[in-house]
């Protein structure tokens, strides 16, 4: 972005003489790894040129993020829970805390850098537990790793309860919250627009109590809510039909409402009018809701033409780093996906542009060299696709331009399961610089696909197009979802099997295991009738995910989730036993991105290599102890009055063991010493019984190999010795 600063934090004024007169807020959700970068301001000026004005923007989540995770804020809790708490959990509470700047920089070291497995693993497994630390500090909130502050005073997806909280912000945890987060920013006297980005349902409740703080602080203050950008499952165009019902009330706080993503064909001319004091009149606009009351006074406003807009979009989107490569987010086209037909799916209802081409005709060969000419001028070194499904023939034709262009990038997209996915195509996809290829295969079962629409006529040939992306070396990723409408136990099964050999027999294979989630604004959502549904609750008119009942429902949606758990741990703790943090750890890495910078950087899956590196031959295993290892992720639990005996417990798995405590200095040294050299200090007789004892230690899971993963308190792997 224009002027951007490269580095550091705080505000950064480019021109005093000419302060900002809008911002741009972002919400609280998910824990970030640029929060903790160090690269990037969590408060800026800059000029967008995309909008043609100077804007402050603002990111709540980095304000909140830093707070929590504030290591003097958690050790005041855990200083105050002393008592009672037991003697290991209270140690795993002390480790956290001390573990946590080696944490947060592994996690905030993605932009510059690829974390291995382990170090990911470690990060995860802390901040998890700083993040459970924080919660026993809060009152009417609860922290949630991916949403933020969720309320405990109020039901945040009730539009009623919603204005209620912000027309008394103080009189709940959340409104205390947001109000805290606000007073740390700084908010110039110029500012007369704010517009407030919102990404899932979540993030509603935040943005209307947001707006009515901000209006306190700021009278004559204009809020648009705006929801292009957003979770792209979520159908924001749902959320017309309440606020329009309560546009008297909602209006006090939020001026108007952009539901769809247009590519700010409609945000920037509406920007120039209420600058230049105009007020819009009534207009039928297909991406504005008007909530505030207009002035008699009123002028007409004209929306751009998308396709322009979505060119100065491309043309002015801002670059980032991420694994020390220099990063674009874009699209291909500002089409909707090619397939635009399946009946679970609510992504197409954000855009306006009708479906996708199935060729790379004139038109999408001159968005190509758009791009392309774009990725040049700014020097992009990393490309991220966020089309929905990409036809293969447009993504072939996209990487022979690239090939032809002679840039040196590398890519991901999204297309779709097609026997198009040749081997000549994928080596194709591969030299352009193709390095991940996602494609939604849903169900192995025929039939479920088939009630789905998701296809018509005979299925591809699913490992053969696995196997053809691998041999080019393209990353597949599959998108399923088990637990549809109807579907039997057996065809569940089926899916599960078909993941779970696919991430076993290729080198780099990953799923994303969705359960079925109901989705307002969706086929099924519409006519849940044909699908067998037999009721829907809507639970909230904020809510985006629709409750429903059918027959065997609870039974269906269990099978469906243990189903998920076994493909999170096959991928990221294969041979283990938690299969709920390895789906914790998922949701981490995915609503992260951390996951999709490592499949391009990777070509292998890291964390299966890391479990066939610790379940070697011994011989190989010991070999490992004539370096020191490159981290050493152990800690000792408190003694507990055996003076000839330590515990210690590996970070990454939680197990523990009791060993001599000679031994157990050694291991705790490993990460700067060798083992061997450790061993050779140790009398005769103990040294070759030692070296047996570390080597089994690897194999049940120390020295970061997440073999076996299970809670402290509750397993001891004491080794016995003659």
């Amino acid at each position: 972005m224009a002027n951007e600063p490269a580095s550091g934090e705080g505000l950064y004024f480019l021109d005093r003489r000419s302060p900002p007169r809008v911002a741009v807020v972002k919400m609280v959700s998910t824990i970030r790894a640029h929060y903790f970068s160090g690269t990037f301001p969590k408060e800026k000026i800059y000029d967008d040129l995309e909008l043609g004005q100077r804007i402050l923007s603002l990111d709540l989540g980095h304000f909140f993020w830093r707070q929590k995770l504030d290591l003097g804020h958690l050790r005041q809790i855990v200083d105050a829970a002393e008592d009672g708490q037991p003697p290991e959990l209270r140690a795993l509470d002390h480790r956290s805390i001390a573990d946590a700047a080696i944490a947060l920089e592994v996690f905030g070291s993605v932009p510059s850098r690829m974390p291995d497995a382990d170090e990911l693993l470690f990060a995860y497994r802390v901040i998890q537990r700083l993040i459970e630390i924080a919660n026993r500090g809060e009152s009417g909130v609860q922290i949630h790793q991916a949403r933020g502050p969720l309320s405990a005073d109020f039901d945040t997806f009730d539009l009623a309860a919603v204005l209620t909280c912000a027309e008394q912000p103080a009189g709940t945890g959340l409104g205390r919250q947001l109000s805290g987060l606000l007073d740390l920013a700084v908010l110039p006297t110029s500012l007369e627009i704010v517009i407030i980005n919102i990404r899932n349902d979540a993030e509603i409740a935040q943005a209307v109590i947001v707006a009515a703080l901000l209006k306190r602080r700021l009278p004559s203050l204009k809020v648009i809510l705006e929801a292009a950008g957003g979770n792209e499952q979520f159908d924001f165009s749902a959320l017309v039909k309440p606020f329009a019902t309560n546009a008297s009330n909602l209006g006090k706080f939020v001026d108007y409402y952009l539901p769809k993503q247009d590519y700010r064909a409609t945000l920037r001319p509406l920007l120039n009018m209420l600058l230049d004091g105009q007020t819009p009149g009534p207009t039928r606009l297909p991406n504005l809701l008007p909530l505030a009351a207009t002035s008699s006074v009123a002028a007409a406003l004209v929306a751009e033409d998308v396709k322009d807009a979505f060119l100065r979009h491309i043309r002015h989107s801002p670059p980032f780093y991420s694994a020390g490569r220099k990063t674009l987010l874009a699209r291909l086209t500002p089409a909707r996906c090619h397939w635009s037909a399946c009946y679970f799916c609510t992504i197409n209802t954000q855009h306006l542009v009708p479906g996708g081409t199935q060729d790379f005709d004139d038109t999408t060969a001159h968005y190509a060299m758009h791009l392309i000419d774009v990725l040049r001028e700014k020097e992009i070194e990393s490309l991220i696709l966020t089309d929905e499904a990409i036809h293969p023939k447009v993504v072939e034709g996209f990487s022979r331009a690239l090939l032809e262009s002679g840039l040196n990038i590398v890519f991901r997209a999204r297309s779709r399961f097609t026997d198009d996915l040749t081997p000549e195509l994928c080596t194709t996809l591969y030299r352009s610089g193709c390095r991940y290829l996602g494609m939604g295969l849903e169900s192995a079962s025929p039939r479920v696909n088939a009630l789905v629409n998701k296809h018509r006529g005979a299925a591809p040939d699913y490992c053969a197009i696995l196997r053809n992306l691998e041999d080019a070396g393209v990353r597949p990723h599959i998108y399923s979802i088990m637990g549809f409408p109807t579907e039997t136990l057996h065809e569940i099964s089926e899916t599960r099997s078909f993941l779970l050999r696919a991430i076993e027999e290729h080198h780099y294979v990953t799923v994303s295991a969705n359960t079925f989630y109901l989705m307002r604004g969706s086929m099924i959502a519409l006519r849940p009738e044909r699908f067998g549904i037999q009721k829907v609750e809507e639970r909230g008119d904020l809510r985006l995910v629709l409750e429903f009942e059918e027959d065997g429902r609870a039974e269906r949606l269990q099978a469906a989730r243990l189903a998920a758990g076994a493909v999170y741990q096959a991928q990221f703790l294969p041979f283990g036993e938690d299969i709920d943090f390895a789906e914790g750890f998922w949701h981490f890495i995915d609503q992260a991105g951390v996951f999709y910078v490592q499949k391009v950087e990777r070509r292998r899956n890291p964390y299966r290599e890391l479990a066939r590196e610790f379940a070697a031959p011994a011989e190989r295993v010991r070999s490992r102890f004539e370096r020191p290892l490159s981290r050493n992720w152990l800690f000792e639990l408190p003694p507990d009055g055996d003076e000839d005996e330590a515990t210690i417990c590996d970070w990454v798995t939680l197990n523990y063991a009791r060993l001599p405590r000679a031994w157990a200095a050694i291991a705790l040294a490993a990460a700067d010493e060798p083992i061997a050299a450790g061993l050779r200090c140790l009398p005769v007789p103990e040294q070759q019984e030692a070296h047996e004892c570390f080597v089994e230690l690897q194999r049940a899971g120390f020295f970061s190999a997440p073999v076996v993963n299970c809670p402290v308190e509750s397993r001891d792997l004491k080794l016995e010795f003659a």
